[in-house]
């Protein structure tokens, strides 16, 4: 089983000394499309999943980028999807991504993937932060999100959710294993 979480902007603050606009990952699909930029070095979303374990599998960060015009080197924005405690420090890079060329005065959809990645455990103050960084290009770039359901709605999958119950775990179904 996937689990997909949506980029929606149901936040007042961010936190991890990110800029720009707090988004959370839910599992609701949003009701109109909106942009956030993509500064350098900014985080983009966060979630946490406090005592939760997800199961090996594939991890993937679909996400619509908006580019603007104009002259400089083209556009490209690396993806890194985190596990980091309370205190923001990093605990394991699941996703660390360059995109390749962004078109200049597009939209484009790019699927930042990892496959095959171990099981993960997250205590109980763990956060889920999807970053980016814009690393080369003179224009603008935005992530579209909040889509209701269109092609505009960014999202992450994500192996299936497990709850930690004592020294076992019960994933998204109820099953105990």
């Amino acid at each position: 089983m996937v689990i997909t979480r949506y980029l929606r902007d149901t936040l007042s603050s961010n936190l991890c000394g990110c800029v720009g606009t707090p988004l959370e990952l839910l599992l609701g699909i949003g009701s109109s499309v909106n942009q956030a930029g993509v500064p350098t070095g900014s985080c983009i979303a966060w979630n946490a999943l406090p005592n939760k374990a997800l199961q090996a599998g594939d991890y993937h960060a679909i996400i619509h980028f908006t580019v603007g015009t104009g002259g400089g080197s083209p556009n490209r924005v690396t993806c890194f999807l985190e596990r980091r405690n309370n205190l923001c420090g990093l605990l394991d890079t699941i996703i660390n991504v360059e995109s390749g060329t962004l078109a200049k005065g597009a939209t484009t959809t790019i699927d930042f993937e990892a496959l095959g990645v171990g099981a993960i455990t997250f205590g109980a103050t763990d956060i889920l932060v999807l970053r980016f960084e814009k690393t080369n290009g003179g224009q603008t770039t935005e992530i579209e999100y909040d889509g209701a359901g269109s092609q505009e709605d960014s999202l992450i999958t994500i192996p299936n959710e497990v709850v930690a119950v004592g020294a076992k775990f019960i994933n998204q179904d109820g099953a105990l294993f």
